[in-house]
């Protein structure tokens, strides 16, 4: 029998805590991008902080952004999405 979609996710969510802290580390395409952002969504309530680095050269112009309002310090290369 197929696990559901809830279960799956209960399931991730059941791995943090409160206190804890994730980077989410991509090798940055759209498609990475869009999974690492999903991700971050799905935890923003669960979790203290989640951060997402990319460690390659973003040089499509069709794939670069402009940097967020830095909310938290982070460093270049790091996105944080603040939430109010």
């Amino acid at each position: 029998m197929a696990t559901s979609a809830s279960e799956r996710l209960r399931r991730l969510l059941s791995l943090f805590s409160r206190e804890d802290r994730l980077m989410i580390l991509i090798n940055a395409d759209p498609d990475a991008m869009a999974s690492a952002m999903a991700l971050k969504r799905l935890l923003w309530r669960k979790i203290s902080n989640t951060s997402i680095a990319h460690v390659n050269v973003i040089s499509r112009p069709d794939n670069q952004v402009e940097p967020f309002a830095n909310c938290k310090g982070e460093s270049p290369g790091i996105y944080t999405f603040c939430h109010n």
